[in-house]
């Protein structure tokens, strides 16, 4: 073989270890459960906020646009530096 074809059977070897990689695949998991864990506690806030009542759900939803915009501004006013310390 010549060197260009040594240099891309190199590299194809390279990407099949990276695609058979277990810690990617283990990464992927991790990702997965979170993901699950998440709709979990989706779910349950779904039934806490039917179980309050329609009244209940549409104020909660006024209110968590209020704190998301107060959020929001209170981040864009402050230097990306402080951001890394400051616990919002």
């Amino acid at each position: 073989m010549d060197d260009a074809e040594e240099e891309l059977k190199k590299k194809l070897a390279l990407l099949e270890r990276s695609v058979f990689d277990p810690s990617l695949n283990g990464r992927e998991e991790e990702i997965w459960a979170r993901m699950l864990a998440i709709r979990e506690h989706s779910k349950r806030l779904q039934l806490e906020m039917e179980k309050a009542g329609p009244g209940a759900a549409a104020q909660a939803d006024d209110e968590l646009d209020e704190q998301t915009m107060k959020t929001a501004k209170k981040v864009s006013t402050k230097p990306p530096l402080l951001l890394l310390f400051d616990p919002c």
